[in-house]
């Protein structure tokens, strides 16, 4: 980028356009900030349009080359990465909607490949589609789908944005279900088991 400035005033139109969540990462002696890193930092996390969902690491007494520090570098990296990548979901999906093998297939299909946003694959998420469902909205029985995604290992909750307007798209495109009739439920798991093994 070339726009990053340490004033609030600067011009931030590049990291305005930034969809994603992440982590911001900078050296507390860093000497490109004018004798403030961790302002620096939080200037620039303000204008992201998720800003409040990333995450700032903070290394002590290093400037932006991290001497000396590589290995604290290093492990604050792979901490970051496998939280996120112990990211499992559990979503259901109840429509209205027929479901047959074909629609079933697409869905399955394109849900697994938005759990990218969220920072995981198709590899880490249980999905129960129920079709045909008697659901009543404002009092009437239309197109409506409910969804719900229980996640595991996002407290932070990266990439519910982008994931929730993802499903909402999926359950048009495929499902014909109108934008303002699918509803999504996030719910955050603290724990759960598998194979009778306590993950938490």
């Amino acid at each position: 980028m070339n726009n990053v400035h340490v004033e609030e005033s600067g011009d931030y139109r590049q990291i305005r356009q930034i969809p994603h969540t992440g982590a911001l990462l900078i050296g507390t002696l860093d000497r490109f900030t004018y004798g403030d890193p961790r302002g620096f930092l939080q200037t620039i996390n303000h204008h992201f349009p998720q800003g409040d969902k990333n995450q700032l690491l903070f290394i002590e007494q290093t400037g932006h080359t991290y001497q000396k520090k590589e290995q604290e570098v290093a492990d604050k990296l792979l901490d970051l990465v496998q939280k996120m990548a112990s990211i499992m979901a559990f979503i259901s999906v109840k429509t209205t909607a027929p479901m047959t093998a074909e629609v079933e297939t697409l869905l399955k299909k394109q849900i697994g490949q938005a759990m990218s946003l969220i920072g995981q694959s198709e590899a880490y998420l249980m999905l129960i589609l129920e079709g045909n469902q008697s659901l009543y909205l404002r009092g009437e029985k239309q197109p409506a789908a409910l969804i719900n995604a229980n996640i595991f290992g996002n407290p932070q909750h990266f990439g519910y944005t982008d994931f929730a307007q993802r499903l909402t798209q999926i359950m048009n495109e495929i499902l014909n279900i109108p934008p303002q009739n699918s509803y999504i439920q996030f719910n955050d798991i603290q724990s759960w088991a598998v194979a009778g093994n306590l993950i938490e």
